[in-house]
């Protein structure tokens, strides 16, 4: 109901009113009267619930609207809040790794300086090598050339059965001469004669046999 429809029904209604005054009227009449003031009373009501139904039904449904949008914006934000908890972890994992890798960094540049370190005192102090003696002494060297001797002379006299020994003069060094006395009709025996002749000269070129003792088993063999 707008105001000018109320401003209608007020002057109707003292229209009314003003006509009765000063006239007598019968109850009939004054009843109609009354019941055309009502009737317009009711019409006009009736036309505001319209209304009022009609912005009642767009209330609800801009209600019903506003209600659809906030539900939409809290899960929107809902959503943001889980992304935002994400990259605050996110956050927090890189700021880990990074102190991981810095503290990494400040381990290999100790363990560097360190080595670096180790380097120059190395290059500092100069090694000292034990002196090592080149020559060994001519006693053990004569020794040993007897020993390798005696080692031969034996071998010789165990593979050839008819091998004899000839006892020379022991030299001043303490080796045995050893002279095997073999058949010249043998191939084998020719072989060893040959292998002992060699070993003399070995033996003579180094000074450990005597000269006149190696013509003389050379004379011997040919025999």
């Amino acid at each position: 109901m707008t105001m000018s429809d109320t401003s209608k029904l007020i002057k109707e209604s003292r229209r009314i009113v003003d006509a009765s005054n000063g006239v007598n009227l019968n109850s009939g009449t004054l009843l109609n009267m009354i019941l055309e003031i009502v009737t317009g009373i009711d019409s006009t009501m009736r036309r505001m619930e319209t209304n009022m139904e009609k912005r009642l039904d767009d209330l609800k449904q801009d209600f019903l609207t506003v209600s659809a949008r906030v539900r939409t914006l809290e899960n929107q934000a809902s959503d943001f809040i889980k992304k935002l908890s994400h990259c605050e972890t996110s956050c927090q994992g890189v700021s880990n790794l990074f102190d991981q890798v810095t503290g990494q960094v400040k381990t290999n540049r100790r363990n560097i300086n360190n080595h670096g370190t180790r380097n120059k005192k190395l290059e500092e102090n100069t090694i000292v090598q034990p002196s090592v003696p080149t020559v060994i002494e001519s006693k053990e060297i004569e020794s040993l050339k007897a020993a390798i001797l005696d080692l031969q002379c034996r071998r010789l006299e165990k593979s050839i059965p008819a091998f004899r020994q000839q006892t020379m003069t022991r030299a001043q060094k303490g080796l045995i001469l050893v002279i095997p006395l073999l058949a010249k009709d043998s191939d084998r025996d020719r072989l060893l004669v040959h292998r002992t002749q060699m070993l003399h000269r070995i033996l003579a070129d180094r000074g450990m046999v005597q000269e006149d003792n190696l013509k003389r088993n050379q004379t011997v063999m040919k025999f």
